[in-house]
């Protein structure tokens, strides 16, 4: 399967973003002066937020040095800790986990200072969350029954469902989908007796990612055919087009091809609809991938164009990446050689882009690595198998699978678990690696740390 979103939907606070004006709003509450410093400080983290989090993550935490500014100078300290937090998911966002590990625990030590216990909690869980996604899953099986166990002394049963679905997500990224499945079934139990529907389908698509990994694709689809039931009714349409996307993979791996054709069209034209621009570049990318792997490749050089162009507008360069790789193979396969060549070069020059900048503190040493890689990457075509498997490694390290599984899905729409078992060639395999971490863009990026993250 070429991959599965992990839809996640927000179980931490949510804040209602409905429009610029509200932003605007916000904005101008903490220009007046005439207002008390509490509520200035309010508006500002969540101008901070809603507003830049997530989408320019260097302002969010531009905001978020201002309010812990105002909030020192007030000996506020619930502020200051809140503003500390922000600070260290912006650095998250940016995929600097290290930063964010040192904000988060200054963030703590406030907390700790004034007896916050619930902040303590929500704190640990954070620090379980960045250390999950560095790999480190002992230290974020630490933090998080650390977290557990305070949410368990303060009752607080929708914290301790959260919790208890983020343990089951390390033990899932472990390999262990048993020990993931229990956790799942005992947050999933909490979530129903609590009856917050948005909730109840989160953890429906957890479990049935576990069972769609162990090859129950029909317990997979009737778990996400439960889920879909519920985004319908609440007229969630980002989720509703995330769970018919994951749908027509499963068909698709299933051989149906017409059942799985039919949900990604679903699923483009209802993201489509709700201008999720992240979303229908993702839409058109999975179609050119259909396409091409029934040997379509006139409609999936047509559709990855379209993505193409569409992630350039966006100014998504991890899709521009990973869709002219996918343009590549197509016009390879159809015997276009200097448009092969065009693409394959691309797809090289965006991961060296992207690597360039995420690399900035790496030794000489690795550097002079990479170069040598790279080079010898451009100078052999057929070394489509060096230039997959080394872009993965250098990006897990810095990331995870991002996402997904994009990605509500990064969300929002993206807290996103990822599955890859498509029966075909060795060459599509490698492209269907390369194309993993799709899961963590655009919205579906913001519901995987709202889902699994305290705001507070």
């Amino acid at each position: 399967m070429k991959k599965l979103i992990l839809v996640l939907l927000t179980t931490a606070i949510s804040w209602n973003l409905s429009s610029q004006g509200y932003l605007d709003s916000l904005h101008n509450i903490w220009n007046d002066t005439t207002q008390s410093d509490s509520v200035r400080l309010d508006a500002l983290h969540a101008f901070a937020w809603d507003g830049y989090l997530f989408s320019f993550p260097d302002s969010a935490f531009y905001y978020a040095q201002l309010e812990y500014d105002l909030a020192e100078e007030s000996n506020n300290k619930v502020m200051m800790s809140r503003a500390l937090n922000t600070q260290a998911i912006s650095w998250h966002v940016r995929g600097d986990y290290d930063q964010a590990l040192e904000f988060l625990f200054k963030s703590m030590d406030i907390k700790e200072e004034i007896g916050d216990k619930l902040g303590i909690a929500g704190a640990q869980n954070n620090i379980g969350r960045i250390y999950e996604r560095q790999g480190d899953f002992v230290k974020a099986l630490e933090y998080y029954n650390m977290s557990l166990k305070i949410k368990e002394e303060m009752g607080d049963q929708r914290l301790i469902s959260n919790t208890l679905l983020n343990i089951g997500s390390v033990f899932f990224a472990q390999g262990d989908p048993d020990e993931a499945l229990e956790y799942y079934n005992n947050a999933l139990k909490i979530k129903e007796e609590l009856g917050n529907q948005n909730d109840i389908a989160l953890v429906l698509i957890h479990i049935g990612t576990v069972y769609g990994e162990q090859g129950d694709n029909d317990k997979a689809i009737e778990l996400f055919n439960r889920s879909l039931k519920i985004k319908e009714e609440v007229g969630d349409l980002q989720s509703v087009a995330g769970l018919q996307h994951n749908l027509g993979l499963i068909f698709a791996e299933q051989g149906e091809k017409d059942k799985a054709l039919e949900y990604y069209s679903n699923s483009l034209g209802i993201r489509k609809q709700i201008n999720d621009k992240g979303g229908v570049a993702e839409s058109l990318s999975v179609l050119a991938f259909f396409h091409q792997s029934q040997g379509n490749f006139k409609q999936a050089i047509d559709y990855g164009n379209q993505a193409f162009q569409l992630a350039e507008e966006i100014g998504d360069i991890e899709y521009s990446k990973d869709i002219s790789w996918d343009l590549y193979g197509s016009y390879k396969a159809v015997g276009k050689y200097q448009k092969a060549l065009e693409m394959h070069e691309l797809s090289i020059a965006l991961r060296d882009s992207i690597l360039s900048e995420k690399n900035q503190r790496a030794s000489i040493e690795q550097e002079y690595k990479y170069d040598y890689e790279k080079q010898k990457a451009l100078d052999d075509l057929k070394n489509e198998k060096l230039v997959a498997m080394e872009t993965q490694k250098k990006e897990n390290q810095q990331k995870l699978s991002l996402a997904i599984g994009i990605g509500l899905l990064l969300s929002l729409i993206l807290a996103w678990g990822i599955f890859n078992r498509l029966k075909v060639t060795r060459e599509q395999k490698l492209i269907i690696e390369e194309q993993k971490k799709k899961v963590e863009q655009s919205e579906k990026y913001k519901e995987q740390f709202l889902a699994n993250m305290s705001h507070e």
